[in-house]
């Protein structure tokens, strides 16, 4: 039997295109290992995006498949 999760990762994106690693929260964050939690903060904190004059926030949702 499958359970389907949709979840979501919010991330700050400072003035400079920068993602600030404590600007990323993933919700909830319970249902997913501390060290997978740690790796996708990772990644994300390595994007870049243009510059603006202010902050930016962003959202993306993701599911998880348990088997």
């Amino acid at each position: 039997e499958y359970q389907s999760y949709l979840e979501g990762v919010t991330y700050r994106i400072l003035p400079e295109g920068n993602v600030p690693l404590n600007g990323i929260k993933i919700t909830p964050s319970a249902l997913l290992p501390l060290e997978i939690q740690a790796e996708i903060k990772k990644q994300i904190s390595t994007w870049r995006f243009a510059s603006a004059s202010d902050d930016g926030q962003a959202v993306f949702e993701y599911s998880i498949i348990k088997r």
